[in-house]
């Protein structure tokens, strides 16, 4: 078995409806014998306030989580300027993956034997901002992305390109965590774009 034995980071933004999904595919992971550590980040400190994400995690049997604060202005209050995170781990992970912290692991410096997954997730999202994060990204090495392509808010209507630069929204297939993360312990990629538009679930 490929993640027999291989630990894993997870950063997992929480946003609803979508965060709930890599809950999953973590699950599938843990039976397969990886070792998984997931920090489950916030852009404010919510106090005491447990979301359904958290509530989900407390259930993963073998799986150890905690909080991680960042600031989608960059500067942050704790985690990923400590490397030590990292010690002994195979894979990190960013699942789901919004813009804002594309712009973070672009930044970040990875250790030789980490490799990066990420799932790439935005609403709404600039053309420009989307065209520049996704190329610096690309560009990074030992950097693989969980299969993506643009999906529409309104199931009705085809998002189109704006004047002022929106290119209406993006998502991973989250079903396929899984099975990016196992391509990338062996080095090897699959696809990362899909181009065939789809529509978020109601």
């Amino acid at each position: 078995m490929y993640l027999t034995g291989k630990l894993m980071v997870f950063l997992i933004c929480d946003i609803p409806g979508i965060s709930e999904n890599v809950v999953e595919e973590i699950e599938k992971m843990l039976k397969e014998g990886a070792r998984i550590r997931a920090y489950v980040i916030n852009t404010d400190d919510r106090g005491k306030t447990r979301s359904c994400l958290e509530e989900r995690l407390d259930l993963l049997e073998g799986l150890t989580w905690e909080k991680m604060i960042l600031s989608e202005e960059g500067q942050n209050a704790s985690g990923l300027e400590d490397e030590e995170f990292l010690d002994g781990v195979d894979l990190l992970v960013a699942a789901p993956c919004p813009p804002w912290l594309w712009e973070r692991l672009v930044a970040f410096r990875l250790p030789e034997r980490v490799s990066l997954v990420v799932a790439p997730v935005g609403l709404d999202t600039g053309t420009r901002d989307l065209i520049y994060y996704l190329g610096d990204l690309l560009k990074k090495e030992r950097t693989y992305f969980v299969p993506f392509g643009p999906v529409s808010l309104n199931p009705e209507k085809k998002p189109e390109a704006s004047s002022k630069g929106t290119a209406g929204s993006f998502l991973a297939r989250m079903d396929l965590l899984r099975e990016t993360t196992m391509a990338a312990i062996t080095r090897s990629r699959i696809e990362p774009f899909i181009f065939e538009c789809d529509t978020l679930p109601r």
